[in-house]
Protein backbone atom coordinates (compact mmCIF):
# COMPACT_ATOMS: atom_id res chain seq x y z
CA UNK A 1 0.00 0.00 0.00
CA UNK A 2 1.72 3.11 -0.89
CA UNK A 3 2.41 6.26 1.87
CA UNK A 4 0.86 9.03 1.56
CA UNK A 5 2.61 12.24 0.20
CA UNK A 6 1.71 15.18 2.33
CA UNK A 7 0.31 18.39 0.49
CA UNK A 8 3.31 20.50 0.02
CA UNK A 9 3.65 23.80 2.13
CA UNK A 10 2.87 27.86 0.50
CA UNK A 11 7.13 27.50 0.61
CA UNK A 12 7.27 24.75 -1.52
CA UNK A 13 4.03 26.06 -4.05
CA UNK A 14 5.75 29.08 -4.56
CA UNK A 15 9.76 27.37 -5.07
CA UNK A 16 7.77 25.08 -8.01
CA UNK A 17 5.62 28.03 -9.42
CA UNK A 18 8.93 29.94 -9.61
CA UNK A 19 10.76 27.18 -10.84
CA UNK A 20 7.92 26.62 -13.47
CA UNK A 21 7.15 30.63 -14.51
CA UNK A 22 11.29 30.40 -14.76
CA UNK A 23 11.56 27.53 -17.20
CA UNK A 24 8.81 28.70 -19.19
CA UNK A 25 10.74 32.19 -20.32
CA UNK A 26 13.90 30.94 -20.51
CA UNK A 27 12.62 27.81 -23.15
CA UNK A 28 9.40 28.09 -23.36
CA UNK A 29 8.81 24.81 -21.20
CA UNK A 30 4.97 24.05 -20.41
CA UNK A 31 3.59 22.92 -17.11
CA UNK A 32 3.82 19.15 -15.75
CA UNK A 33 0.50 16.97 -16.48
CA UNK A 34 0.09 16.82 -12.63
CA UNK A 35 0.91 19.57 -10.30
CA UNK A 36 -0.46 20.87 -6.73
CA UNK A 37 -0.81 24.34 -8.59
CA UNK A 38 -4.15 25.69 -9.56
CA UNK A 39 -5.29 25.31 -13.52
CA UNK A 40 -5.34 29.09 -13.57
CA UNK A 41 -2.00 29.58 -12.34
CA UNK A 42 -0.53 26.91 -14.45
CA UNK A 43 -2.48 28.86 -18.26
CA UNK A 44 -0.97 31.77 -16.95
CA UNK A 45 2.70 29.73 -17.10
CA UNK A 46 1.87 27.84 -19.83
CA UNK A 47 0.66 31.73 -21.44
CA UNK A 48 4.63 32.78 -20.75
CA UNK A 49 5.48 29.33 -22.58
CA UNK A 50 3.93 29.97 -25.78
CA UNK A 51 5.05 33.69 -25.85
CA UNK A 52 8.58 32.26 -25.87
CA UNK A 53 11.24 33.38 -26.79
CA UNK A 54 9.44 36.93 -27.06
CA UNK A 55 8.31 37.18 -23.45
CA UNK A 56 6.29 40.20 -22.40
CA UNK A 57 6.72 40.95 -18.82
CA UNK A 58 2.76 41.14 -18.63
CA UNK A 59 2.68 37.72 -18.93
CA UNK A 60 5.08 36.95 -16.20
CA UNK A 61 3.04 39.63 -13.89
CA UNK A 62 -0.17 38.24 -14.79
CA UNK A 63 1.06 34.62 -13.62
CA UNK A 64 2.44 36.08 -10.67
CA UNK A 65 -0.99 37.49 -10.11
CA UNK A 66 -2.39 34.62 -10.84
CA UNK A 67 -0.52 32.40 -8.02
CA UNK A 68 -1.05 35.25 -5.47
CA UNK A 69 -4.52 34.86 -5.88
CA UNK A 70 -5.62 31.14 -5.66
CA UNK A 71 -2.72 29.66 -3.96
CA UNK A 72 -2.12 31.93 -1.25
CA UNK A 73 -5.67 32.72 -0.99
CA UNK A 74 -6.75 28.66 -0.94
CA UNK A 75 -3.76 27.77 1.48
CA UNK A 76 -4.63 30.72 3.86
CA UNK A 77 -8.31 29.31 3.79
CA UNK A 78 -7.52 25.75 4.44
CA UNK A 79 -5.25 23.99 6.02
CA UNK A 80 -3.79 22.35 3.21
CA UNK A 81 -3.81 22.72 -0.74
CA UNK A 82 -5.62 21.13 -3.07
CA UNK A 83 -4.30 18.93 -5.64
CA UNK A 84 -5.76 20.42 -9.30
CA UNK A 85 -4.78 17.66 -11.45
Amino acid sequence: MPTAVPPPTLDELHKAFVDLLDRAAAHGSSTPVETWLHPAVLDAIDSVARAWPEVDEALIAKAHRRFARYERAHTSATSTPTRWR
